[in-house]
Order: structure tokens, then sequence, then C-alpha cells
């Protein structure tokens, strides 16, 4: 997920611990840490994660643009190679789930034999 797209103001899960207890933090990792303010005798005691410990991601990373020609390139590919044709599906592993008998787990791998976008020029 883009972290970029988070919203300053909600809680974002940051990390679950051998224990199983969830940790968030206000604003995910594009937020900078809360003010001392709002620190309790509580996270010091319970040994809670403080945010230094997370990176802090400052720099939103500057997005490609892509030419027209790219793009007319992508979509002449996707017409000419369609996925369907060229991808297979092979079981790796096929198990029911413990707890429903009627519950089948199957675990499939997708090769695909596509050739690259290269093959357009």
């Amino acid at each position: 997920v883009d972290p970029w797209k988070y919203e300053l103001d909600a809680y974002y899960l940051m990390e679950i611990d051998k224990w199983g207890r969830r940790f968030y933090h206000r604003g995910g990792v594009i937020a900078p840490e809360l003010d001392k303010k709002f620190k309790l005798r509580v996270d010091q005691a319970e040994g809670r994660p403080k945010r230094k410990y997370w990176k802090l991601v400052t720099d939103k990373p500057k997005e490609e643009e892509k030419t027209l020609e790219d793009e007319w390139k992508q979509m002449e590919y996707d017409m000419v190679y369609d996925r369907a044709e060229y991808d297979d599906e092979e079981i790796v592993e096929e198990t029911i789930a413990k707890a429903n008998p009627n519950h089948r787990i199957l675990t499939v791998e997708i090769r695909s034999s596509r050739p690259g976008i290269d093959a357009i020029d």
C-alpha cells in the first residue's frame, strides 16, 4: 500500500509483537512522532515500541511519467500477447482445512511463457 495515500489523523498498524499485541501509530510511516503531552505512563510500563524505531518516510518518491508512445506500446503488447494464452497454472499443494473439512485450500503457481515487452519492437 502506498504510504502517501494514508491520512495523518488515522491510526495504522505498525507492528504485531510475539505475544500478539498490536501497535498502531497515528499517520503510519509518514507521520512524525507524537508530542510528549500525549505520552502515557502505560506506554513505558508495557514496553510499547516508540516511533523512532520505525523508518520515517519523509520524501515522496517521484512518479515516472509515461510517454504517450509507452502507453500505446503497453496497450499493443497486452492485445497481442494475451495473458490467458501464455499463463499456465500448476497446483503446488492441495489441503483441507482442519476446522472446516468442506474448505479446500489450493496453492497454485502461475508460470508465464509470455515474451517481454521488448518483443513489440
